[in-house]
């Protein structure tokens, strides 16, 4: 899990996972609000599709989309390979 893994469940993130990490894939902060965020024992939300059409994430990717291309976005690449090239 990455370092900041408590803070994105916090903030409402469906986590997906790549070989084994995981991390968020959308965010839904409605559905958090309806959680006790400091109980562990409580299942996360897992990303899925499931159809041809419209997937049910779709307006909670545009939100995310909107607010990153009219302010600030942050991403964490902490799973991501780095390569340092001199």
């Amino acid at each position: 899990m990455s370092p900041v893994y408590p803070k994105l469940r916090e903030a409402g993130a469906v986590f997906g996972q790549v070989m084994g990490y995981e991390r968020p894939t959308w965010f839904d902060p409605e559905h958090m609000q309806e959680q006790d965020t400091q109980d562990w024992s409580t299942p996360y939300r897992m990303a899925y599709t499931n159809t041809f059409g419209k997937p049910p994430w779709f307006d909670f990717v545009a939100k995310e989309y909107a607010a990153c291309r009219e302010g600030v976005g942050i991403s964490d690449y902490s799973s991501f390979t780095k390569i340092d090239l001199w």
